[in-house]
């Protein structure tokens, strides 16, 4: 795998070959309706990724640089009215986390 690579002292990225990274994970949800009637729903879902190769010392820009935990819950209400241009309407709540295996670069 190709990646955008530099030292910590270093200002300037360079391309290098990884050789390989595997990535593994899973992933896992459920969705619920709430209330028959009106439609309301709740949905969770989370996602865990980690991969073989660390950094040994370098800053990744992509490869090492994933998510390696994705919380993500919603909450929906729609809206049931006889109203012509709110026929499709309602309100809908996401709450994400996410964790990266990578660190964050400040540029």
């Amino acid at each position: 795998m190709i990646d955008w690579i530099r030292r910590p002292d270093e200002d300037l990225w360079r391309s290098t070959n990884l050789i390989s990274v595997n990535l593994t994970g899973f992933e896992a949800g459920i969705a619920l309706v709430l209330h028959q009637w009106s439609q309301a729903s709740f949905s969770a879902h989370y996602t865990y990724l980690h991969a073989s190769k660390q950094s040994g010392g370098f800053l990744s820009n992509y490869a090492l640089d994933h998510l390696s935990h994705k919380f993500d819950v919603t909450l929906a209400f729609p809206l049931r009215l006889q109203l012509p241009l709110l026929r499709q309407g309602g309100m809908r709540t996401n709450l994400t986390w996410q964790d990266r295996a990578g660190m964050e670069l400040q540029f």
